[in-house]
C-alpha cells in the first residue's frame, strides 16, 4: 500500500485508537480518557510529575520544535530587546529573529549542551478530575541564576518538588531547586549545587533523599566528570535543610569500570569523563538505585544510604543476524537479518524502571540508542558491495564498539548501529538480561493498522524516516504494578503511541496493548514525541491512570499556538 494512502488514512481516523492484535486480546489495556495542549507557546512538555496529595500535575516545557538544536535558548538582549538563539546549532535556527551575529553569539555560547529545553518554565495542572484536567499557573525558573537556564527534570514527593537546571553558559555546574509548588521559582527555594548538566531528578520511596543524575557531556573546552548527587532532605525546623554528597566514576573512589562498558578510546585512562549519567530509578525500599549510562551501554548500581556505585552492568549488543531489524529509510517495510556484514546494536538505554517479582529484584529498560555529537557514519563507508550492504548502506553505524574499542573502516565483518530498538528486563543483582523484546516493536508497527507510524519521524508523520536512524526509539519506562500484575509502559519516542508489557513473568514478558493518541492533521496536531510516563492512582472508573507529556511543539500541523500536548490514559484491567 503507497505510503500517502496510509498517511491518508490515519487523518480520516486521526482519533481512533484501535488496540495492536499483536500484543494480544487479554491483559490490561488503555483508554485515552482526556488531553490537553501545552500553555506554552512554540513548546512541548517533556519531563512530568504527579504529587497525589494535591492532584497536582507538573510538566517543564521545552521549546522544542522537533528540527533545531538539542538547545537553543531564546532570550531578549539587554541591547535590541530581540530575541536570539544563544545556543545552539546555528545553523539549524530558523527563525528571522536569530539575526545576531553569530560568531557573537558563539562566543558566548561555550558548547553544545544535552539538554532539550529552552523555556525556563514549569506548567502546573489539576488532575482531580482526568476528564477534565485543569490548567493552574506556570511558574517561572529563570531567576535560578544570572545565566539562562533549562529545567531539564521534575520530581514530587510529600507536597515538595525537585527541579533540575541546566546552568547554560557552558562552565557552570547545574542546579536544584527544591520546595512547595508556592515558593517553587522565589528566593525562598532551597537552591543546591549539583553536577553538570543535570539530567534527571527523583526522589526516594520515602522522601528523604533526592537523587540527581549529572550527565556531564562533553563541553566546547572541558569534559566535566559524570556524577550522581545524593541530597538529604531535612524539614524537621522551621526550614528544610540539607546535607549533600556526590557518587563519582573515579578508582580513587573505589569504583571499577568493567570490560564491556563503552569508553571511547581517548578517555580510557580517565572514563570518569566519558561515564554519562542519565536516568534513576529507586527500589521501593529506598535502599538501592540503578543509573542507565546512555552512552556508555551500562547501567551502575547505587547504594543510597553510602551514596557510592557498588556495581556498573555492562549490558552488551543485540545481533542482528539472528533478529529482524530495518535499516534503510528507501525500502519500505522491510524486517530481515543481515549477517554480511553482521550488524550489532548498542542498547544504549535512556530510562529506566525498577521492581521486585517473589522479592527478587529487577531493572527493564528502554533501549533508545543515542550518538555523541558528531559519532553518526552511514555505514557505506565500509565500501563493501554486497546484496545486504545495498540494504544497510544508509544506516547510521559507529565506528567505536560496544567495548569502546576502534571499528576498522575496513574491512569490516562487524558493524554497531545505535539502540536496540527493544525493552529489556535485567536481573537487579548480577544484571543479567532475562528478557529482550528483540523485533516485536517494529514487528507491532509493521501491522497495517499501525503502519503508518512505522519508524517515523515525531515532528512529521513520515513512515519509513527513521529506520536507518533508531527506528522507533523506545524511549520513556514506568514499571508499576497494576491490576495485580507487575507492568511495564513503554513510550515510543519516533512513532509515538504507548506498549503495555505484563512483566509478572519477567523471563517471559507479555505485550498486552499498544494505543497510538498521536494526531497529525492540519491544525490540530497532538501527541507526538512521548518522553516520560506518570502513574495516577485509579477510581470507580479505571483501576488506574498514566499521563504521558509530548515534547513536540511548534511543527507545521500543530494548533496556532506552536504548543505539544498531553494525555490522560484510563488502565482496564
Amino acid at each position: 500500500m503507497a505510503w500517502t494512502a496510509l498517511f491518508m488514512a490515519v487523518l480520516a481516523g486521526a482519533d481512533r485508537l484501535a488496540h495492536a492484535a499483536v500484543c494480544g486480546n487479554v491483559g490490561p489495556k488503555l483508554v485515552r480518557v482526556s488531553g490537553e495542549y501545552s500553555k506554552t507557546p512554540n513548546s512541548g512538555l517533556e519531563s512530568a510529575a504527579y504529587d497525589k496529595d494535591s492532584e497536582l500535575w507538573f510538566a517543564t516545557t521545552n521549546g522544542n520544535n522537533g528540527k533545531s538544536c538539542s538547545l537553543c535558548m531564546t532570550q531578549a538582549t539587554s541591547d535590541t530587546g530581540q530575541m536570539v538563539c544563544f545556543i545552539c546549532k546555528f545553523e539549524q535556527c530558523k527563525s528571522s529573529e536569530h539575526n545576531h551575529d553569530k560568531a557573537r553569539l558563539r562566543s558566548r555560547a561555550a558548547g553544545r549542551v544535552s539538554a532539550s529545553t529552552s523555556v525556563p518554565f514549569l506548567e502546573v495542572w489539576n488532575f482531580a478530575d482526568r476528564a477534565l484536567p485543569r490548567y493552574v499557573r506556570t511558574i517561572d525558573l529563570s531567576g535560578s541564576s544570572p545565566s539562562p537556564v533549562a529545567p531539564t527534570s521534575v520530581a514530587s514527593k510529600h507536597g515538595l518538588l525537585a527541579v533540575a537546571i541546566n546552568v547554560n553558559d557552558g562552565a557552570s555546574p547545574g542546579l536544584v531547586q527544591i520546595g512547595k509548588p508556592n515558593v517553587l521559582g522565589t528566593s525562598s527555594a532551597l537552591l543546591v549545587d549539583v553536577g553538570y548538566l543535570p539530567d534527571m531528578v527523583t526522589f526516594t520511596p520515602n522522601g528523604t533523599t533526592v537523587l540527581v543524575a549529572n550527565e556531564g557531556e562533553r563541553q566546547s573546552g572541558f569534559d566535566p566528570d559524570g556524577s550522581i548527587t545524593c541530597i538529604r532532605l531535612d524539614n524537621r525546623g522551621s526550614r528544610l535543610t540539607y546535607t549533600k554528597s556526590t557518587a563519582t566514576f573515579r578508582a580513587a573512589d573505589g569504583v571499577t569500570i568493567p570490560l564491556g562498558v563503552r569508553i571511547f578510546p581517548e578517555n580510557h585512562a580517565t572514563p570518569e569523563k566519558d561515564i554519562e549519567p542519565e536516568y534513576i530509578a529507586i527500589t521501593a525500599d529506598s535502599k538501592t538505585a540503578y543509573v542507565t549510562l546512555q552512552e556508555n551501554n551500562a547501567v551502575a548500581k547505587l547504594d543510597v544510604a553510602s551514596c557510592k556505585v557498588t556495581d556498573i552492568f555492562p549490558l552488551g549488543t543485540i545481533d542482528y543476524s539472528q533478529v529482524r531489524f530495518d535499516p534503510s529509510d528507501k525500502n519500505g517495510i522491510k524486517l530481515s537479518t543481515y549477517d554480511n556484514p553482521i550488524v550489532k546494536g548498542i542498547f544504549m538505554p535512556d530510562t529506566i524502571g525498577t521492581f521486585s517479582v517473589n522479592g527478587k529484584p529487577y531493572f527493564a529498560i528502554a533501549n533508545e540508542g543515542d550518538a555523541r555529537s558528531g559519532e553518526e557514519q552511514p555505514a557505506k563507508i565500509l565500501q563493501q558491495n554486497t546484496a545486504e550492504v545495498k540494504d544497510t548502506s544508509r544506516l547510521e553505524i559507529t565506528l567505536v564498539d560496544a567495548n569502546g574499542n576502534a571499528v576498522p573502516v575496513a574491512p569490516a565483518t562487524t558493524v554497531y548501529s545505535f539502540g536496540g530498538r527493544s525493552m529489556s528486563i535485567h536481573d537487579g543483582t548480577t544484571g543479567a538480561q532475562v528478557f529482550n523484546s528483540r523485533d516485536a516493536i517494529e514487528t507491532l508497527l509493521a501491522e497495517p493498522a499501525y503502519s503508518a507510524f512505522y519508524n517515523s519521524a515525531h515532528d512529521k508523520l513520515d513512515p519509513d524516516n527513521r529506520s536507518e536512524k533508531k527506528g522507533p526509539e523506545p524511549e520513556g519506562l514506568l514499571a508499576a504494578k497494576v491490576c495485580g500484575k507487575q507492568l511495564v509502559f513503554v513510550a515510543l519516542e519516533r512513532a509515538g503511541g504507548v506498549m503495555v508489557w505484563d512483566a509478572s513473568n519477567p523471563t517471559a514478558a507479555v505485550c498486552t496493548d499498544y494505543v497510538n493518541s498521536r494526531v497529525d492533521a492540519v491544525g490540530m496536531a497532538r501527541d507526538a514525541g512521548p518522553e516520560t510516563i506518570q502513574l495516577l492512582p485509579g477510581d470507580d472508573l479505571y483501576e488506574a491512570y498514566i499521563a504521558v507529556p509530548f515534547e513536540i511543539g511548534n511543527h507545521e500541523h500543530a494548533p496556532a499556538t506552536g504548543s505539544g500536548s498531553f494525555s490522560i490514559f484510563g488502565i482496564t484491567c
